[in-house]
C-alpha cells in the first residue's frame, strides 16, 4: 500500500506542476501582504511552516478575526502551496489568514495530522496579534481532507473532546468546509477515484475496529446545537457530494445549526472536486462571494 502511496504521490504532483503553470495558484492579491515561512513546530520540517495573508492597513484595524486554512489531498499529499491565492482572497475580505502545512499520512497518523493543525493555530495565534488579529474570533476552513480536519477540530471543541489532542485554547467561531469527507463509513462507496488508498494511509482497513476507528474521526458524529456556524460548498457532480456534503448539510440542519449550503447542479462542469483551488473559475467566484457576508453575519 506505501508503493500505490508512493505513485499516487508522484503522479499528483506532475498534474499539480502542469496545472499550476495554466492556472497560477501564487496570484497576489491587491492590498494584502504575506508572511512566508511561519515555523510553528521547531524541527525546520516544511510540513510544519505556515504562511500568513493580511491587509496591509491592518495597523488602521483592530480585533482582526483569523481564518485557518487546511489543505486537501486525501490527508497523503498536496500543501499549502496550491491555495495560495484563494487565501489570499480570503485576507481580502478583512481578515488575517494562515494557510498550514502539517504532516503528512502515513508517516504521521491521524491523531498526529490534528495534532499539527491544533499546534499551527496555538502558534499563529500569537504571532497574530502583532496584526491586530483577534484571538476570540477563529474561523476554520478547509477543503476535502482538510474539510474533514477542519470541521473535526471544530465538533471536537465544540464537544469538548480535545483532550487527546494539544489543548485548542479558543471557541471557534465558523467553518468554511469545501467537499469535504465528513463521514468515513459510507466514503468507501462514494466511488471517488483512489478513496480506498486515501483511506489506507490513515486506518488501517483490515482491523476488527475499523468502523469504530472510522466514527472517532467522522466530524458528523461529533455535530450538536453547539457547532459553529458553517458554509459548505460542494458541486453534485462530484463523488463525495452525496455522501458527504449532502449529508452533513441535513444534520446541521437537524441540530439546528445556523449553516449555509452552496451545491452546484449536476451538469455543471466547474462543480468538479477542487474548484476552490482555481482562480476566478465561476463556482470560485461564486462561493468566495457568499463567504464575504456569511462571515460578517457570523463573526459580527
Amino acid at each position: 500500500m506505501k508503493f500505490k502511496i508512493f505513485w499516487v504521490k508522484l503522479w499528483n504532483l506532475i498534474i499539480v506542476f502542469f496545472t499550476g503553470i495554466v492556472y497560477n495558484f501564487h496570484k497576489l492579491v491587491k492590498n494584502v501582504d504575506t508572511k512566508f515561512r511561519i515555523q510553528y513546530l521547531p524541527d525546520g520540517k516544511r510540513c510544519h511552516r505556515a504562511e500568513m495573508y493580511y491587509p496591509e492597513d491592518y495597523k488602521t484595524k483592530k480585533d482582526i478575526p483569523l481564518i485557518f486554512y487546511f489543505h486537501g489531498g486525501g490527508w497523503c499529499k498536496l500543501d499549502k502551496s496550491m491555495y495560495r491565492t484563494l487565501c489570499r482572497r480570503l485576507a481580502s475580505f478583512g481578515y488575517i489568514v494562515f494557510n498550514c502545512n502539517y504532516g503528512l499520512a502515513p508517516k504521521n497518523s491521524i491523531d498526529g495530522i490534528i495534532d499539527n493543525c491544533l499546534y499551527a493555530i496555538n502558534y499563529c495565534k500569537k504571532i497574530a496579534k502583532d496584526y491586530n488579529g483577534d484571538n476570540s474570533k477563529i474561523v476554520l476552513a478547509g477543503d476535502s481532507a482538510g474539510g474533514n480536519i477542519a470541521s473535526l477540530i471544530a465538533g471536537l471543541a465544540s464537544k469538548g473532546k480535545l483532550e487527546r489532542y494539544e489543548t485548542l485554547k479558543t471557541d471557534i467561531k465558523a467553518t468554511i468546509l469545501f467537499y469535504g469527507v465528513y463521514d468515513f463509513k459510507t466514503v468507501m462507496r462514494s466511488g471517488f477515484p483512489k478513496m480506498d488508498i486515501y483511506l489506507a494511509s490513515i486506518f488501517d482497513l483490515s482491523s476488527k475496529n475499523l468502523y469504530n476507528d472510522m466514527a472517532i474521526y467522522s466530524p458528523i458524529n461529533y455535530v450538536s446545537a453547539s457547532f459553529p456556524p458553517t458554509l459548505i460548498a460542494s458541486g453534485k457532480i462530484d463523488k463525495l457530494h452525496s455522501s458527504q456534503s449532502e449529508v452533513l448539510d441535513k444534520v446541521l440542519t437537524q441540530n439546528n445549526v445556523y449553516h449555509k449550503s452552496i451545491f452546484f447542479d449536476k451538469n455543471n462542469n466547474l462543480g468538479r472536486h477542487g474548484f476552490m483551488s482555481v482562480d476566478k473559475l465561476a463556482t470560485n467566484k461564486k462561493v468566495l462571494a457568499e463567504i464575504e457576508p456569511f462571515l460578517k453575519e457570523v463573526l459580527k
